[in-house]
């Protein structure tokens, strides 16, 4: 990983900070620069990134990431992504100055008159990120996470173990946690503010609930497609030679379909199809063809794997989101013609967030879930069915009951089950209770939004398909936007009422249209078999990856064979993994990527990328 900001800022007015000289095992090569340095505060770019420093009257600002816009107009010639900007912003709006940013940014604002320090995170972090760990009456913060923890190495004994459960049971870690207890990543919508010495976490900027819903289904179709193609104009405007991953899914295919309107060139666009899995490659092709758009498209047949210590080197966190294979040969594919891309994420999140046949379903399986418990046991007794089956079993009576909505999905658990966790952890984790639904009456609007928007779709969104993306296209030197995360297209998505987003089926109580209006604008584009055909989804199965009969046994001696998981986990539970491979994996792949993870930053803990692939780790951690 490649940091772009490494800074220190002094909390303490009796503990100076130390001569940049002084800091151990930073990396600063020949394109190193030094953006500012004095007593109170040292900000270095450790390579060449561009990042530029403003200040004007004792006030300093900076910032990273891609800035596309501001919505308060700004003087003749300055452009948002300037940090005059922030400047301007801040004297015209004061601290809640970055909700007039549009884009994927973290930024920075120091405030010497006032004696105040802000640390900034804008509303989908993962394109951008910021980090910080307080220590010794001073506050250190970067874009990634490795530069804190190897000024201060004794933070790699300090796991986090609710961040562990995190992993286990989501695939994934959960702002404001790292695996590190003393590194904390600033979370979507907030800000670290510092006055006085003392730090403090402000949201300043959330997934807002509407004061007045939109219904007007016409007005609503018109005013949605006009943000949408503002969005996409924005981006094409900043790279007019951008591409297009194009899944063949919904979102993607109505991005190239609006773009194509807007541009006489053909779009150059990108996907992927698997030797052996369904993809939905025959619709991208159909839509490419349509909107005459190129069309290149990887075929993928499990062995491209063996980059995952680079991934995994890459994301810092342990971290596997059973998707990421997939967004990482698409993005490699894509990086090799283009140098930024524009995607679809974030819309399901956005369409999903806080829908009230959701969260009422999720309160009905909290009330009811103890009374299933025995009759679970009772089923898997009679039939004799495993723990996994029988779980699955009663999940379809569930919906068959209250409604075809699996939480499983729409809170994105891919990893093991809670009541699995204890039979496979040789220690227990501290219990996670975010996806408890709080005890709040029906009429606590506002408490069920946040419940519904932050837990159950902005934490997937944010930390389990951005930063993936983000991550990734830093690695591979790419620019990634997705016009969802378009400040004004998010507004606007999460203001619209339900039947716009979750719209009943006359006649079938308990079935739902997902993303109604954004099946409209697909009609309007595209040919209705695209429009209304199922869902695929956005991820190959992980089983791709343990096809190979070889690779398997080299994936079961080396997680059998692993001191660090043999510490940590069970045995005889991770060997009973492999008696349903097909059911289990991505928990298998979880717990190779956990087991390179520790590999990587605490056995080995190198300042450079691994330079060696999957089977030579499998094999030699196989013996």
């Amino acid at each position: 990983m490649r940091a772009k900001l490494l800074g220190m800022y002094r909390l303490d007015p009796n503990r100076p900070l130390p001569d940049r000289r002084d800091l151990p095992s930073v990396p600063l090569d020949s394109g190193a620069s030094i953006l500012k340095e004095d007593e109170d505060l040292l900000l270095l770019s450790p390579h060449r990134t561009g990042i530029k420093v403003a200040e004007r009257n004792g006030v300093i600002a900076a910032a990273w990431g891609a800035i596309t816009g501001s919505l308060s107009p700004l003087p003749d010639g300055l452009r948002a992504d300037d940090p005059r900007a922030l400047l301007h912003l801040y004297a015209e709006h004061g601290e809640k100055f970055a909700r007039q940013l549009n884009g994927h940014f973290a930024l920075l604002l120091l405030d010497r008159p006032r004696g105040l320090f802000m640390l900034v995170q804008d509303r989908f972090p993962g394109i951008a990120t910021a980090y910080w760990l307080e220590r010794d009456g001073r506050l250190l913060f970067s874009d990634r996470i490795e530069p804190l923890v190897r000024i201060h190495p004794e933070e790699r004994r300090r796991i986090d173990r609710q961040a562990l459960h995190h992993f286990m049971a989501d695939t994934y870690l959960t702002a404001p946690h790292t695996i590190y207890e003393g590194v904390r990543q600033v979370p979507s919508g907030e800000m670290l503010r510092v006055e006085g010495g003392a730090v403090a976490r402000i949201a300043y900027d959330g997934w807002h609930r509407p004061a007045r819903r939109e219904s007007d289904g016409k007005a609503a179709l018109a005013h949605y497609r006009g943000l949408l193609e503002d969005a996409l104009g924005d981006w094409l405007a900043r790279d007019p030679s951008c591409g297009f991953l194009l899944s063949g899914g919904l979102d993607s295919s109505v991005n190239v379909a609006l773009a194509a309107k807007r541009n006489t060139r053909a779009l150059p666009t990108f996907g992927i199809a698997a030797t052996d899995f369904h993809t939905d490659a025959p619709y991208a092709r159909r839509v490419a063809s349509l909107c005459g758009a190129t069309y290149t498209e990887k075929l993928i047949d499990g062995s491209e794997v063996d980059d995952l210590p680079k991934l995994v080197w890459e994301l810092e966190n342990p971290f596997y989101e059973p998707g990421v294979m997939l967004s990482w040969n698409a993005l490699r594919l894509a990086s090799e013609h283009v140098g930024s891309v524009i995607g679809g994420e974030t819309a399901d999140q956005l369409f999903g967030a806080c829908v009230e046949p959701c969260w009422r379903r999720h309160g009905v399986r909290r009330r009811f879930g103890p009374l299933l418990k025995p009759w679970l046991s009772l089923v898997r007794g009679a039939a004799r069915l495993p723990k996994a089956r029988a779980s699955s079993f009663v999940r379809k009576v569930e919906h068959r009951l209250i409604g075809h909505l699996d939480p499983a999905y729409w809170c994105a658990r891919y990893g093991f089950r809670t009541c699995d966790l204890p039979a496979l952890m040789r220690r227990p984790l501290p219990e996670d209770d975010r996806y408890d639904m709080p005890d709040l009456p029906d009429g606590d609007l506002d408490a069920l939004w946040n419940y519904g928007c932050t837990v159950l779709n902005r934490d997937y969104s944010c930390y389990g398909i951005l930063l993936a993306n983000g991550r990734l296209g830093d690695l591979l030197g790419l620019e990634t936007f997705s016009p969802f995360c378009d400040r004004r297209v998010a507004d606007y998505i999460l203001s619209l009422d339900t039947e716009l987003r979750y719209a009943a089926v006359p006649g079938r109580p308990g079935e739902f249209v997902f993303k109604a209006l954004h099946r409209r604008l697909a009609r309007e584009l595209l040919e209705p078999d695209i429009v209304d055909r199922p869902k695929q989804g956005g991820a190959i199965n992980p089983l791709i990856h343990l096809q190979d009969e070889r690779r398997l046994g080299w994936v079961g001696r080396a997680l059998l064979g692993s001191p660090f998981l043999s510490d940590l986990c069970r045995r005889e539970t991770i060997a009973a993994l492999f008696d349903d491979v097909p059911h289990n994996a991505t928990r298998i792949m979880q717990l190779v990527a956990l087991d390179l993870w520790h590999h990587l930053f605490i056995e080995t803990s190198s300042d450079s990328p691994p330079d060696f692939t999957l089977t030579e780790f499998l094999k030699e951690r196989a013996g």
